[in-house]
């Protein structure tokens, strides 16, 4: 994503502690102004401090996904029985440095760059960590979800495929998944 005054931010989301991936697609993203995450640092992939710890120390805006919460509180029972596994495992091995970092998340995020508002959830404005907002989504249903957000930029996670669709004058954009891509392309 391009600022007006020619500022890089990279945008990814649900890395699902998965460090070669996230490894992978920071090299990719190349340099980068800022870089922005919309959630799921954990879950899934055996790499959970390996990944907070970077997110941690580096001071990336990053919102707090559903598994970044299944991690922190136990709450799993929305869960299929291997993301439910894989959130305790996390929960049990995270340092008490990266729960209480992964606790500290805010669920949404407004910030502004260059004059565009950007906002920021795992999930909708509706739902922050939990309603998937997926590409088809019918054109009224988006307009619904997003429509009363103040903001030219809205960034979506949580459905690990990417999208881009423009609204009433704003960029809805979900990076899609780095650890854990739902796209088909492998």
């Amino acid at each position: 994503m391009q600022g007006g005054g020619g500022v890089r931010i990279g945008v990814i989301s649900d890395i699902h502690s998965n460090l070669p991936a996230l490894k992978a697609v920071l090299e990719d993203l190349g340099r980068v102004d800022e870089l922005l995450c919309a959630g799921d640092l954990v879950g899934y992939a055996s790499q959970p401090n390996e990944v907070v710890d970077l997110f941690r120390t580096k001071g990336i805006p990053t919102v707090m996904g559903n598994h970044d919460y299944a991690a922190v509180t136990g709450e799993v029972e929305w869960f299929n029985p291997s993301a439910r596994k894989a959130a305790l495992w996390t929960k049990e091995r995270l340092t008490e440095p990266n729960r209480k970092y992964l606790r500290s998340l805010p669920e949404e995020l407004r910030i502004t760059r260059e004059g565009v508002r950007i906002y920021m959830v795992h999930g909708s404005p509706r739902d922050p960590l939990f309603e998937y907002v997926f590409p088809d989504l019918p054109q009224h249903s988006l307009l619904e979800l997003v429509g009363k957000v103040e903001a030219e930029v809205i960034l979506l996670g949580h459905t690990h495929i990417p999208m881009k669709r423009f609204i009433q004058g704003k960029l809805v954009l979900n990076p899609g998944g780095v650890g854990q891509p739902r796209d088909r392309d492998p």
